[in-house]
C-alpha cells in the first residue's frame, strides 16, 4: 500500500516537472488578473481559469464540477494554519504549491468521479494535455535570448540609462510602504507609472493586466529569492529596465524615433545583420520600439519636470561589442 502510494505521488511528481512551464505561466497569468496582490491566485482569478480551460461550464457544468465544488476545491487549498498562512502565503488565495495542489484535486474531480480514470496520476496528466493551453509554454527566457539581450537593445538603454534611472527613483517612492527600499519599485508603483505616461491609452493596445504580467515577467529571479517576501514582490533596476523592453515589444502604434537614433539603429543592426540576418532583424525591430517608448516617456516628463531637460539620451558614436553586448543589460 505505502509502495503504491509512493509510486502515484512520484508519478504527479514526473507529471509536473514535464510541465513546469505551462503550469508556472499559467499561475503567473491568472495572479496577474489581480490588482491588489498579483502574486497569488484570488478566487475570481481561479474561476476564470477553470471556466477558460474548459474545467467547469457556468451554463451547462458536468456532474462533479459545479460551481460548489469548485468553491470546495479551492477553499480545500487555502492555507489555514496560522504558521503557513504568513505575509508571503496569505490565506485569501492560492500560492504556486497549492495551485498545484488544486490542479489534482480538479483532475479527480474531471476525471476520476466521472469514471473515466482509476488513478490521479492518469487523471492530471490528462488534464494538463486537455485543458492547459500550449500557448502558455514559453520560457521568459525566451525573450531574453531571442529578443532583448543584443547591442541594438543594448544601445538604446546604454542612451536612456540616466534617465531611466531618474524615472525608477522618482516611481519607487510612490507607495506607504516603509519597510520598502529606495531600490526596488512595487507592483503599485509600476501601474502608477504606467498610467503616468499615458500607456493604458486605447491606441496603443495596453491594458494594465498586461502591464502586471510584464511586471511578474521582468524580475529575474533565482530559487532563494522566493524565500525574501520584499526581493520577490519588488523588482530592482535591472529588472525595470527589462519590464519596460517587454512593454515596448507588446505596444501598438508608438513609433516616436528620432532621425539620429533611427541612423545609429541602422548602423548597428546592419553590423548585427553580417553576423546573423535573423538576429539582426529581431534586435534592430525591438530597438526600435525601445526607443520609441523611452523618447515618449522623455516627452512627457520634460514637460512635466522641466530639469529633466538637463539628462538628455544621448547616443554614443562608437557602441559596444563582443562579448559585452550580451551580458549590457545585466551588468548595469
Amino acid at each position: 500500500m505505502k509502495q503504491g502510494i509512493k509510486l502515484e505521488t512520484k508519478a504527479i511528481e514526473d507529471i509536473f516537472i514535464r510541465n513546469k512551464l505551462v503550469i508556472l505561466n499559467t499561475f503567473q497569468y491568472y495572479s496577474s488578473i489581480a490588482r491588489r496582490d498579483p502574486f497569488i491566485i484570488h478566487m475570481y482569478g481561479f474561476l476564470d481559469f477553470v471556466q477558460h480551460a474548459g474545467l467547469y461550464n457556468k451554463t451547462n457544468p458536468s456532474k462533479n464540477c459545479k460551481s460548489n465544488h469548485m468553491d470546495t476545491i479551492y477553499a480545500s487549498c487555502l492555507s489555514q494554519e496560522p504558521e503557513i498562512a504568513h505575509s508571503n502565503n496569505p490565506s485569501s488565495g492560492l500560492v504556486r504549491y497549492e495551485f498545484l495542489e488544486a490542479l489534482v484535486r480538479l483532475a479527480v474531480h474531471k476525471y476520476i468521479l466521472d469514471g473515466a480514470c482509476k488513478r490521479p496520476s492518469e487523471a492530471l496528466e490528462k488534464l494538463c494535455r486537455n485543458h492547459l493551453s500550449e500557448e502558455e509554454e514559453t520560457s521568459l527566457n525566451d525573450f531574453r535570448n531571442e529578443r532583448l539581450y543584443n547591442e541594438p537593445v543594448s544601445v538604446v538603454l546604454d542612451a536612456f540609462e540616466p534617465f531611466l534611472r531618474q524615472v525608477f527613483r522618482e516611481f519607487s517612492n510612490r507607495t506607504s510602504n516603509k519597510s520598502k527600499s529606495k531600490n526596488t519599485i512595487s507592483v503599485y508603483d509600476w501601474t502608477a507609472m504606467c498610467e503616468y505616461f499615458g500607456l493604458y491609452e486605447k491606441q496603443y493596445g495596453y491594458s494594465e493586466h498586461i502591464s502586471i504580467l510584464d511586471f511578474l515577467s521582468g524580475r529575474m529571479l533565482v530559487i532563494r529569492d522566493f524565500e525574501n517576501i520584499h526581493r520577490f514582490r519588488y523588482s530592482t533596476f535591472t529588472d525595470f529596465l527589462e519590464t519596460l523592453c517587454r512593454v515596448a515589444d507588446g505596444l501598438d502604434n508608438m513609433n516616436d524615433v528620432s532621425p539620429e537614433a533611427e541612423r545609429i539603429l541602422q548602423s548597428v543592426g546592419a553590423h548585427w545583420e553580417e553576423d546573423c540576418e535573423q538576429e539582426g532583424h529581431i534586435s534592430r525591430h525591438l530597438a526600435f520600439k525601445v526607443h520609441s517608448l523611452f523618447h515618449h516617456m522623455y516627452k512627457i516628463m520634460v514637460k512635466d519636470v522641466p530639469s529633466m531637460k538637463k539628462i538628455k539620451p544621448r547616443y554614443r558614436n562608437k557602441a559596444k561589442t563582443g562579448k559585452q553586448v550580451r551580458t549590457a543589460i545585466s551588468n548595469k
